[in-house]
């Protein structure tokens, strides 16, 4: 192999590497709004004490888990949790590309808070099933998309460290 295959050859791989990334980025944005947006739904419900829209059967009933002990932490309400991660998830992925400090330590954050936040939602999703023996739509997929941008934290954080790899 000559060296400009090799050096075409690892360019090509780069260029893999950074569509990847890319793609997983704005992925991560999209489900990173779809939590903001059932987050926010889910907080005015509870907030302005209004029925939440749901499918009720005799496992599914979300204002049971919404008015539930665990719907709180410290007087607070979980979906602002939510919302607050949701919301931390999106700007840092916006703003990954243009700001210093995320560029070069944002993979490892964004890896850091979906780790929390799909650890948490595992253990919610616990709550629901086995103490309150009832389900939310709304929560689950909620948890659903937690899972999903900690799958895509877990790809970039694994596409950022085999490019380091690459250059050293």
């Amino acid at each position: 192999m000559t060296a400009s295959t090799t050096s075409s050859s690892q360019h090509q791989e780069s260029h893999v590497n950074f569509n990847h990334d890319e793609w997983l980025r704005r992925f991560a944005i999209l489900a990173a709004l779809i939590g903001v947006g059932i987050s926010l739904y889910l907080t005015y419900v509870k907030l302005s004490d209004t029925e939440v829209i749901c499918a009720e059967t005799s496992t599914i009933d979300c204002s049971s888990v919404q008015n539930s002990a665990y719907a709180e932490i410290a007087g607070i309400p979980i979906t602002i949790l939510g919302l607050l991660g949701y919301g931390f998830i999106g700007v840092c992925l916006l703003l990954q590309n243009r700001i210093q400090l995320l560029q070069d330590f944002g993979h490892a954050l964004l890896f850091s808070v979906t780790l929390f936040g799909f650890i948490y939602s595992l253990f919610l999703t616990y709550v629901e099933g086995f103490i309150l023996e009832k389900w939310c739509l709304w929560c689950v997929a909620s948890a659903l998309t937690m899972t999903s941008l900690f799958i895509a934290s877990s790809a970039r954080l694994v596409y950022a460290m085999q490019s380091i790899d690459e250059e050293a």
